[in-house]
């Protein structure tokens, strides 16, 4: 049985009364950590919600083990916990993070959407495909490239985020999901977020200067469809088409990265992941549907209406048919395909048991996503690792005379 921590803060109200842990892994649910019970603690009255205003730390003693927590906020929620004597493991949420800074510094990590670190793995996942798909055969993704494509998806995810909140702030204050926002609630001015936006957008400018003139240029030239998909949702019914082209850059960036020049495999990899953007941001949206048809907002989730999910299987199709094809076109072995399989039965699942009228039903579905995304990366390293450099060399050979490829030096 699951206890949270709000379920601990009430605990109080009943002297010398016990819980059980039954495992010591931590995790957020839905921005709410809970955990396992088996080892018996005593909780004492005066920990209570009072005490929590200035608790810094406590802790709960039982069958010789310790368990130590720090920073609680009036709401009971975790800044940071460490276990003694006890298994170690972990999982700090977005949320938690954000709460641990001092309160004026909270708005702008909020803008920057820390609090909700989904973003940034659906920015980064595509990212690491492409460094995977473009390694030598035989080997793992080059751990720099990736580190490097990690922190540039999280500066401009951020930077994303603030350009789209400074161009939908009046719409954000007329949405029930988006109201408390810095920008739609009045913790921050535009003027505020415009500095602010300096200090993501330096970062990953400086990380993309690392990187050979071409990729240079792609990603100078990723910064046109980051200003201009928050604009989308005012002139088009097809502003996840807009995010897909924005969010999945940095397929082409990667690949171009490593590769110094961009063909054919880049190009399927990166529509499929259009289409895939498409798909849960389609799910996605259909939380905010009856406050945007007020609000005069667009989005497929109105566009497709009642034949959202027969488009949304129609994506599939098209996006199973594209990854094959990066597999064929990079000479992938057997596991990747495993992965596509994999990928495709999950996201007909996803369609098919999704409650569209249901936001939280839409929530989870979109989250799921990060996994499949993590399930499938770890497939294409394992498919590489059995991949010879001889099918490698050869399928390049086959690239170059076949004049397939479309940007060298």
């Amino acid at each position: 049985m699951h206890i949270s921590l709000l379920l601990m803060q009430r605990l109080h109200q009943v002297k010398n009364s016990w819980f059980a842990m039954k495992s010591c892994l931590l995790s957020p649910q839905m921005g709410t950590y809970q955990f396992r019970c088996s080892y018996i603690f005593p909780i004492s009255q005066h920990y209570g919600v009072a005490g929590l205003r200035t608790l810094r730390k406590h802790s709960f003693h039982g069958s010789g083990h310790i368990l130590s927590f720090w920073n609680y906020s009036l709401q009971g929620e975790l800044s940071e916990c460490n276990f003694i004597g006890i298994n170690r493991n972990l999982t700090v949420s977005g949320k938690s993070f954000v709460q641990a800074f001092p309160s004026n510094l909270q708005s702008y990590l909020q803008l920057m959407r820390i609090d909700r670190p989904i973003g940034v793995w659906l920015v980064f996942l595509p990212c690491a495909w492409s460094i995977s798909l473009a390694a030598p055969g035989g080997q793992l993704p080059d751990a720099k490239m990736l580190t490097l494509f990690a922190l540039g998806s999280f500066f401009m995810r951020g930077a994303g985020c603030i350009i789209n909140d400074m161009w939908d702030k009046d719409f954000d204050s007329k949405v029930a999901r988006t109201k408390d926002r810095p920008l739609a609630s009045g913790k921050l001015t535009r003027f505020k977020a415009l500095c602010f936006l300096s200090i993501p957008l330096s970062i990953s400018l400086s990380i993309l200067l690392t990187f050979n003139m071409n990729t240079i240029i792609l990603g100078v030239c990723s910064m046109i469809p980051c200003i201009l998909y928050p604009l989308m949702k005012r002139v088009t019914y097809w502003p996840q088409a807009f995010l897909g082209l924005t969010q999945n850059w940095g397929i082409l960036i990667a690949w171009s990265a490593i590769c110094g020049y961009l063909d054919w495999p880049c190009l399927t990899l990166y529509l499929s992941s259009l289409l895939w953007t498409m798909t849960y941001d389609t799910v996605y949206s259909h939380q905010d549907k009856e406050d945007d048809t007020v609000i005069g907002v667009k989005s497929t989730a109105i566009k497709f209406g009642d034949s959202t999910k027969t488009w949304l299987m129609s994506f599939t199709g098209l996006i199973s048919s594209g990854l094959l094809s990066t597999g064929y076109l990079c000479a992938q072995t057997w596991p990747y395909y495993v992965g596509v399989a994999l990928f495709t039965t999950h996201l007909v699942h996803q369609i098919y048991s999704v409650d569209l009228n249901n936001p939280e039903s839409c929530g989870q579905k979109f989250r799921s996503n990060r996994d499949l995304g993590l399930v499938f990366w770890l497939l294409i390293m394992a498919a590489n690792l059995i991949k010879s450099d001889k099918k490698d060399a050869g399928m390049e050979d086959e690239i170059q005379d076949s004049d397939q490829m479309l940007w060298s030096h």
